[in-house]
């Protein structure tokens, strides 16, 4: 096979503009950083050594949830797997703790640590094979990045739909996007993966080999080990729907438009996936952002939407985008910096929707709280996710949760922290009744009493016997990582 006519291959790393191999205050290698051994010797082509006092790591140490942010002694940024297994098997000798950070976006903050960073985020590259429609991907590749490469392929994959985040933590932690419903979670997709392990090797893992390790990667969350790579079987796509309907409602018609939305989403074909946010608007009501993409035809689209927007969202087909992928992705954020935001953030799983009372009365309390106080994002956990078993992959939320629903907020100041925190867990309180109990370990809380529990269910004993043989030691941890002894 001719390789150059069978795929595409895009590389390049994250802080290009940057300049970061051409500048000169960064730390070399095999050299002594205060506090640390003698660093190991990397060529600057696999890796960069950045000690806390080089000028540019307060820009890398940008995480996108300043509440959790923490400045390390070092950071080593790591472009090669090879440079990766060298770095842990140095970290293991010299018993360096260390957390493993690929987009920053982890809620809880398990991609810092004040002694160490292993840094993926200029492990950015995609390579397409058209011909096996499979897609290979860099552990810090971005995911708005990749849907644009895949979608000019004329491909399509079920990643997410914040195009900062990178493919690494998404992932390995089940990854949900506007294409679950018809294609399942991102790591139903997953079809090989590359990974160094506890004692530094590069291993591979897949359903044929290292089949253990592979049902872990899965949705088991990420400290089995370090993932360099990802393959991923792709779909094809020729036509594209983008969804982005954002309205001022009253409150009253905002609770009914929330209530006939979940009937009606879980009746869609599996190729349309919606989500709704909500939040308080200045002058009252409520701002509705109703987004998402569907493959079906646009007029039988338009025709289904009608059946909840008729009377209420005038002219909702404007907001409709409709073309080849790339077309259609076209008005779609391309993502940036990380905003570097104080977020505080809980979500829920719901086992069944809220009916038009309970709807009404959990925007009572979205209401009772100062504008912009909190936010509301619903998204659907049905379709092709169910048609996985919940033990086939660590993922355990399968035919158990109908909607995840998470409710946050950004605090600019200290004087707004009691109230708006305050919204958050009246909004948590409201809908436990209606929960699983069970929690996304890609949406992590670091308030939870039992963590494991929540994020694993069922599978968390196969889950802590892979951890047992694959990272006894535990060198792969963080607070809220898979335990050993269960």
């Amino acid at each position: 096979m001719d390789r150059r006519k069978a795929s595409l291959l895009i590389a390049g790393g994250a802080l290009g503009g940057l300049g970061i191999l051409a500048i000169p205050y960064l730390g070399s290698s095999g050299v002594r950083i205060v506090g640390f051994p003698t660093l190991p010797v990397f060529d600057e082509t696999a890796a960069q050594i950045v000690p806390a006092n080089a000028k540019v790591a307060t820009e890398l140490a940008r995480t996108y949830n300043i509440k959790v942010k923490i400045h390390p002694e070092l950071r080593i940024l790591c472009r090669t797997a090879d440079a990766v297994s060298t770095l842990v098997q140095w970290a293991r000798e010299h018993d360096i703790p260390f957390a493993i950070r690929s987009g920053g976006h982890c809620f809880a903050g398990h991609s810092q640590h004040r002694r160490l960073v292993i840094d993926l985020r200029e492990m950015q590259y995609v390579e397409i094979n058209q011909q096996q429609q499979i897609v290979s991907v860099g552990s810090g590749q971005h995911i708005g990045p990749l849907h644009r490469l895949l979608a000019k392929a004329g491909f399509g994959i079920p990643a997410g739909v914040c195009p900062d985040v990178a493919i690494g933590g998404h992932v390995l932690g089940g990854g949900i996007g506007y294409a679950s419903r018809q294609s399942g979670l991102l790591c139903d997709q997953l079809q090989s993966l590359e990974q160094v392990n506890a004692q530094g090797q590069l291993v591979l893992a897949s359903n044929e080999q290292n089949e253990d390790l592979f049902w872990g990667s899965r949705g088991g969350g990420g400290n089995l080990g370090i993932v360099t790579r990802f393959t991923f079987s792709l779909r094809k796509l020729t036509q594209l729907n983008v969804i982005s309907i954002h309205r001022r409602l009253s409150t009253k018609d905002t609770a009914q438009l929330l209530a006939d939305w979940q009937e009606w989403s879980q009746r869609q074909p599996f190729g349309t996936t919606t989500h709704i946010k909500i939040t308080k608007y200045p002058t009252g009501g409520m701002l509705v952002s109703f987004t998402g993409q569907s493959t079906e035809p646009r007029d039988r689209l338009v025709m289904a939407m009608a059946g909840i927007f008729a009377g209420t969202v005038p002219d909702f087909e404007r907001d409709i985008t409709t073309g080849s992928p790339i077309e259609a992705l076209a008005k779609e954020p391309e993502g940036g910096n990380l905003p570097g935001v104080y977020e505080f953030v809980q979500h829920e799983l719901l086992r069944q929707a809220l009916d038009l009372d309970q709807c009404l009365a959990l925007l009572e309390i979205l209401e009772s709280h100062i504008v912009n106080g909190a936010y509301l994002f619903f998204e659907p956990l049905d379709g092709a996710v169910n048609d996985v078993a919940a033990d086939a992959t660590a993922f355990p939320h399968r035919g158990k949760a109908v909607f995840i629903v998470q409710c946050s907020t950004t605090i600019d100041n200290i004087f707004q922290r009691e109230e708006r925190l305050a919204g958050v867990l009246a909004v948590k309180a409201f809908m436990q009744p209606f929960s699983t109990g069970g929690a996304y370990v890609n949406y992590p809380d670091a308030d939870l009493e039992n963590p494991a529990q929540a994020y694993w269910g069922d599978n968390l004993p196969r889950l802590s016997a892979i951890k047992r043989k694959y990272d006894p030691d535990n060198m792969f941890r963080h607070r809220q990582g898979i335990p050993l002894d269960r």
